[in-house]
């Protein structure tokens, strides 16, 4: 982010920048404002769109395409750590004055001439190192899920065969769980609240899992302290059920999103995906209690 330093004006006045598209030039100056002090920023134009067009309507393929304008004009670079693509502005420091008192700090991975690539292939989708991992061990479609989302959380002591040896106890102990669903809501809370060198991820997501076979007991799922504990009618019932399927369907309708919010530890990102599932849910319900006004 643009904090404790001052972009130069004159950069309007670039002859490379008056030579790109409107809309290149527009994706330009919102990855400027929000690289970190060197000039390094996210490259993959899913997350571009979560970060910098937050709350502008605008496709993949356009953001896709302004990047390649500015990729051959060479106002950015692309490389990759880590198998991550990331950006870096060129001659940024030209263009920059930094306060004396302010000490530059570094928020991506730093590029080495090794790492730069070529424009052709900034569009091919990177291999995901863990998955390149996972393919020494068979695994069935859940459990890969389950494993890569925990490779992706920040702070979270991976290690793939314990990892997976604890997600598969974890379904034979607790056989009436759904464990995807809850390694999914306990990565989302981890965003929120991110973990330290202190937490203690694997006791955390047990007590989720554990607690969610408490509540299917207790035929009390989701209560609070306070709450009526009445027996619920059928009509009761029949919309619970419903509503829990229409969950299910927008997390599943978001999860790309919130794989990418994961990606970029973007907790704004998370809140806005958060609230079109409450605003989904809210329609949901006034639809379904329209019959009854």
């Amino acid at each position: 982010m643009a904090r404790g330093r001052m972009i130069d004006k004159v950069i309007i006045l670039s002859q490379k920048i008056n030579t790109v598209s409107e809309g290149a030039e527009n994706l330009y100056y919102r990855i400027y404002v929000n690289t970190d002090d060197f000039g390094l920023f996210h490259a993959d134009p899913e997350i571009l769109k979560g970060l910098v067009y937050t709350l502008r309507k605008i496709s993949i393929e356009t953001i896709e395409n302004r990047l390649d304008e500015l990729i051959k004009i060479e106002l950015i670079k692309i490389y990759k750590h880590n198998n991550e693509t990331y950006l870096e502005i060129v001659d940024f420091e030209d263009h920059q004055t930094f306060r004396k008192d302010y000490k530059r700090k570094r928020e991506y991975p730093k590029p080495n001439t090794k790492s730069y690539e070529p424009v052709q292939s900034r569009t091919e989708s990177p291999t995901n190192i863990n998955e390149i991992k996972l393919k020494e061990t068979k695994l069935n479609e859940e459990d890969t899920k389950i494993i890569t989302l925990l490779s992706k959380v920040k702070n979270y002591p991976f290690n793939k065969e314990e990892d997976l040896k604890f997600i598969q106890a974890l379904k034979v102990e607790f056989p009436d769980v759904d464990i995807l669903e809850k390694v999914k809501q306990v990565t989302i809370n981890w965003l929120k609240f991110p973990l330290t060198k202190k937490s203690r991820p694997r006791v955390q997501i047990r007590r989720w899992v554990t607690n969610e076979q408490k509540w299917q007991k207790e035929g009390e799922r989701g209560k609070r302290v306070g709450e009526s504990t009445h027996t619920p009618s059928k009509k009761e019932d029949d919309y619970v059920k419903a509503r829990a399927i229409k969950m299910k369907e927008l997390q599943e309708k978001y999860q790309p999103e919130i794989d990418k919010a994961m990606k970029a530890k973007s907790s704004d990102w998370m809140d806005e995906i958060d609230n079109k599932i409450k605003e989904g849910i809210a329609e949901f319900s006034r639809e379904y209690h329209k019959d009854e006004e």
